[in-house]
């Protein structure tokens, strides 16, 4: 009798020990298995792999690991006190409550999050690598943001215009239009961005001289729309190239791309790097509000620019004004460089970024064109008691078509003369 209650005891103290494995080694097994899985799809498309759950599984692998950790102890003849397990326990669940809040009401996305719907780096280029262009290639792509979403084509150069003639009629003006998301016309249907509106003011006068071409991309800037122009682009024989600039192109773009020597020899693209803690800004929502008390903004940063980094951008952006004007004068086209406004700038009378050492070097380029719209936005507001609000998305912060009326406006009144110069020094 003895021995069958041994026997009994001996079965019962193995399933035991079975069941508790299995309750301990299953979760480590398929959060192992999470783990490899959301790393290999971070591995193969970065941060958009990152999805609502993944916010949520930095607090359950903690919650875990401490279980994991307090049973080890408890093996091993130590004891986690149940305060202390209560109160851990107690703030993974708030943790993880505050989590789903924040996921669900997105109070802490980044710009990129709310119009694309997941994170992206901007300290990662994309595999566009030298040129920044659209990838539907002779199809047309979307612009999708929570306030619009609008079709536009896509030429066979990757870039928001329909296709281009290489050759213009006798005495026809070929314009090139360069720039960001504001010369392509985020925020407008395809026939209100700025160069096409100016297409439309030019027929209205009776001025069909001009055959205006669209190379704006969104997200692009001066640096990339050089590298396009020299490479890709002289051979639509430009006479005028206008190229749009703005406070967003350095404090956004180049202080974290980097000026000429982003462009490494095998066609791709180094950014600077970004600060070691961007995986958990990116996971967490928490952790962002953490570093908004910290003073860091979207772009990682606690200023826009420092000191050091502006004098870094102006002697990068003056290599690019000596190649560029340089390329320009090469192949006998005019350049015309024009600063653009964003709202805030509007209503504060200045932009955020300060231009002067950038005006003060393109005067010793005489036959560079600048023409600076924010006085000229300023004047049009004034001359019609209207305010910038009327003219901007409120949230997303482009233009709308009445923006893009204005800014095609201001930019044909500041270019006419070079646009009616007869002359023939376009072409060598």
């Amino acid at each position: 009798m003895q021995k069958l209650f041994a026997y009994l005891d001996r079965k019962r103290t193995f399933h035991i020990t079975v069941s508790a494995s299995i309750i301990i080694w299953l979760p480590i097994a398929m959060l192992t298995f999470y783990c490899l899985w959301e790393a290999y799809w971070i591995s193969k498309i970065g941060y958009p792999a990152i999805k609502w759950h993944t916010h949520l599984a930095p607090y359950l692998y903690f919650g875990f690991f401490f279980f994991l950790i307090s049973w080890i102890l408890h093996k091993s003849g130590f004891r986690v006190s149940t305060e202390a397990t209560l109160l851990i326990y107690s703030i993974l669940c708030c943790m993880v409550l505050i989590e789903c809040v924040l996921v669900l009401s997105g109070y802490n996305k980044t710009y990129l999050e709310k119009i694309s719907g997941f994170y992206s780096s901007i300290y990662i280029p994309s595999s566009r690598g030298w040129y920044y262009t659209w990838d539907s290639k002779g199809r047309k792509h979307i612009i999708s943001k929570p306030e619009y979403r609008y079709d536009r084509p896509t030429n066979s150069e990757g870039l928001p215009d329909t296709e281009w003639n290489r050759r213009g009629a006798k005495g026809q003006k070929r314009v090139l239009a360069l720039g960001d998301s504001f010369t392509e016309g985020d925020g407008a249907p395809y026939d209100s961005s700025y160069p096409a509106q100016m297409i439309h003011m030019l027929r209205r006068t009776g001025d069909s001289a001009c055959y205006i071409m669209n190379a704006g991309m969104c997200g692009s800037d001066p640096f990339y729309n050089y590298m396009q122009l020299r490479n890709k682009l002289l051979r639509y024989e430009p006479d005028i190239v206008i190229q749009s600039w703005g406070s967003g192109d350095m404090l956004t773009d180049v202080v974290v791309r980097g000026g000429l020597e982003r462009f490494r020899s095998d066609g791709s693209v180094l950014f600077k790097p970004a600060p070691w803690w961007e995986p958990l800004y990116a996971v967490s929502y928490i952790s962002r509000e953490f570093f908004s008390v910290l003073g860091y903004n979207e772009l990682l940063r606690k200023e826009e620019a420092t000191p050091d980094e502006i004098e870094e951008m102006n002697a990068s952006t003056r290599q690019l004004l000596d190649q560029y004007i340089s390329l320009c004068r090469q192949h006998g086209v005019r350049l015309i460089i024009a600063f653009h406004p964003q709202k805030g700038e509007i209503i504060d009378g200045k932009y955020r970024y300060d231009f002067g050492p950038m005006l003060s070097y393109l005067h010793s380029y005489p036959e560079v064109q600048v023409a600076d719209l924010l006085p000229l936005y300023r004047a049009y507001l004034d001359s019609t008691h209207s305010t910038a609000d009327s003219y901007f998305w409120h949230y997303d912060g482009h233009h709308n078509s009445k923006g893009y009326m204005l800014m095609a406006a201001t930019t044909l009144s500041a270019i006419r003369p070079t646009l009616a110069d007869t002359s023939s020094h376009y072409r060598p």
